[in-house]
């Protein structure tokens, strides 16, 4: 298991060195962009049917897969941090050496994050979560109506579906235009991929133009007249990336 802070690592592994890859060519899980996820639920279903297909086995899956098309490695969120996983037997660019707490010989690169560098992740909700979302709504309005049929079983079994037999499931069922209308908005929507800002940081040192300077002094006094935050808002255009660390209008 490789992570992409030196900071990060496995909780049941210990050792006294580090080691660094470099890795040009590699698959984003979360972003999926050739579809693979698909391919490896169809192969894990063919072996291991009415089994559960979590997240770890997922990666497992979708490793192997990528791998064969020629990615070295697969990446993944995995909480607040980045996983990523290999098939292949990666050399090390670069170690580290360390006794206990203390670096003894330290990686001959020093690693400095996007985040030190003032970037932030923005992470797009995923559909899978949006899809387990609408199955909990599907359960509870099922349960409502006393149906307990494969829609009221789509929580634990909704996975074992493909998009298009979701699709007939949901679409040719008596379930609620609502929950129609939220299943396509869902499989329609455009993939987002995740990626970073940088962050644009605005206080009382910082150095702004005098129009943002004289539209923030705007701000606070119609915020002191009681002012709306839409009100404020429409009177006054701040970049969608500025983050106000003296002010900030909450919406």
């Amino acid at each position: 298991m490789y992570y992409t802070r030196p900071t990060d690592s496995e909780t049941m592994v210990s050792g006294t060195s580090q080691y660094a890859v470099t890795v040009p060519n590699v698959y984003d899980f979360d972003t999926d962009p050739d579809n693979l996820l698909t391919e490896a639920r169809n192969e894990f279903e063919k072996e291991y049917p009415g089994q559960a297909f979590d997240r770890n086995t997922q990666l497992a899956y979708v490793t192997t897969l990528a791998a064969e098309k020629g990615y070295e490695m697969t990446v993944a969120k995995w909480g607040d941090r980045t996983r990523a996983q290999t098939t292949l037997e990666l050399k090390p660019t670069d170690v580290q050496i360390t006794e206990g707490n203390k670096v003894i010989e330290p990686f001959d690169s020093e690693y400095v994050s996007n985040t030190d560098k003032g970037y932030e992740s923005v992470v797009p909700a995923e559909k899978a979560d949006k899809l387990k979302d609408l199955f909990n709504d599907i359960y509870k309005e099922r349960n409502k109506q006393s149906k307990y049929d494969d829609l009221y079983r789509l929580p634990e079994e909704g996975y074992k579906y493909s998009e298009q037999e979701l699709s007939d499931l949901i679409m040719k069922s008596d379930i609620s235009d609502d929950i129609k209308n939220k299943f396509q908005e869902i499989v329609s929507a455009p993939v987002e991929k995740r990626r970073s800002v940088k962050k644009q940081i605005i206080g009382k040192n910082a150095k702004l133009s005098q129009d943002v300077r004289d539209n923030l002094e705007v701000a606070k006094q119609m915020e002191s007249d009681n002012k709306d935050a839409k009100t404020i808002r429409s009177a006054i255009f701040f970049a969608q990336d500025v983050v106000l660390l003296d002010y900030r209008v909450h919406i």
